[in-house]
Formats: C-alpha cells, sequence, structure tokens
C-alpha cells in the first residue's frame, strides 16, 4: 500500500487495456476489460489520496469522487454488458435496480459526511471513511451480490469464472 504500488497498479491495467484493444477480442472480453479499467480508477485515486495526504481541498474533492466512482461499479458493469449484449438478465436486473436506489440514497448522506482519506496506520492502506458509515453493511454486501449475480447470469465463457475468482480475492485483501 504506497503511493508507487497505486501509480503502478493503475497504469499497469491502463496499459495493459490500451494493449489488449490491438487485437481482435471477444465481446465478454471487452465488458471485462473496460469493467476492470473503470474499477482501476479507485488505483488513480489512491495515488492521489497519497500525495495529497494532509487535509487539502485536493484531498477533500476527490474522496467524494472516489466514493462516486467506487459505488457506481455494480451499475457500470451492468451498462456495459447491456450495452455489448443487449440484454441483462432478470435477477441482475432487478438486483442492480435495488442496489441503485440504495447507493443514491447512501451516496447522497455519506457525500454530506465524509471529508478526507488518510492513511489507516501506518504502511496498512487508505481510510476510505465512507466504507464505514451507518447503512454501509448493506450497501457493501448488495454492491458484492450484485457484481457476483451480474458476472455469474450474463458471462458464458471461462471468464465467469476467472472474474468471479478475482473479485472474491479483491475482496479478501480489501478486508485485509
Amino acid at each position: 500500500y504506497s503511493e508507487d504500488l497505486s501509480l503502478f497498479a493503475f497504469l499497469l491495467s491502463y496499459i495493459s487495456t490500451f494493449a489488449i484493444f490491438l487485437f481482435p477480442i471477444k465481446t465478454e472480453t471487452m465488458i471485462a476489460i473496460q469493467f476492470l479499467s473503470f474499477v482501476s480508477l479507485m488505483q488513480l485515486f489512491d495515488y492521489i489520496f497519497w500525495t495529497n495526504t494532509g487535509l487539502s481541498k485536493t484531498n477533500y474533492y476527490t474522496t467524494k469522487m472516489a466514493m462516486i466512482v467506487n459505488h457506481l461499479q455494480p451499475i457500470i458493469l451492468v451498462l456495459l454488458i447491456y450495452n455489448y449484449k443487449q440484454y441483462v438478465h432478470k435477477n441482475t436486473l432487478l438486483l442492480v435496480s435495488a442496489y441503485a436506489i440504495f447507493a443514491t440514497l447512501y451516496s447522497y448522506a455519506a457525500w454530506r459526511k465524509i471529508t478526507y482519506t488518510i492513511e489507516k496506520y501506518k504502511d496498512k492502506g487508505l481510510y476510505w471513511e465512507w466504507n464505514y458509515l451507518k447503512g454501509s453493511t448493506i450497501m457493501y454486501t448488495l454492491f458484492t451480490i450484485t457484481l457476483l449475480v451480474a458476472i455469474y447470469e450474463n458471462f458464458e465463457s471461462l471468464l465467469k469464472y476467472v472474474l468471479l475468482v478475482l473479485f472474491i480475492i479483491t475482496l479478501l485483501v480489501a478486508m485485509y
């Protein structure tokens, strides 16, 4: 967890994405790459937080933007699926609808409360304040279930299992 690691992860993601787009790829791969690129924006935000650790305006406004980008992830995945496949399975649609309503309410309340992103503990990562507010357990349970169901229902290739495993590993690392 550091400035250098955050920048490296962000750049690696975007350079890899660009390189992959130079070759013909399948629809599901296109969806996955674009989604993972969106998710990796969080690494760019982390880099900004690491380089603006004080109580600056940059940190304050970036914290609010990062929360919105973080909360949009399940919605972006479903929109990408629909954009490329022209359908979304029923359970995914119901879950993302419920998630969108709850995430809007949670984000509105959080917007007014969150201030800065700071280092959690020495060398232990950043403290994303929006993850620890009232209602966060419901919010992030719905976030997780929505992503898992969207992947499981709407991907048909081996990529489905790769994404599920990747998401679960990422979740476990984030909880650490």
